[in-house]
């Protein structure tokens, strides 16, 4: 199996390990908590800002690799 593949499977791995903890979180949240909405959107931020730096240092590591060749 290529490297990319690898590295591709294991960010869809990371993604949707997140999406279920963002799904378990609102099923366990109360609805009528007025503060709800506020820390689903600041959870979703900070996975999407984990997974950018992830892919981020992902991407820059298969550049110094390819840059050896």
């Amino acid at each position: 199996m290529n490297k990319s593949v690898v590295e591709r499977e294991v960010l869809s791995d990371i993604s949707e390990g997140m999406e279920e903890g963002l799904k378990k979180f609102r099923r366990e949240s109360p609805s009528e908590c007025e503060m709800r909405d506020f820390c689903v959107r600041r959870l979703e931020k900070a996975a999407i800002k984990i997974l950018h730096t992830i892919a981020k240092k992902v991407q820059k590591k298969g550049l110094k690799s390819s840059e050896c060749m």
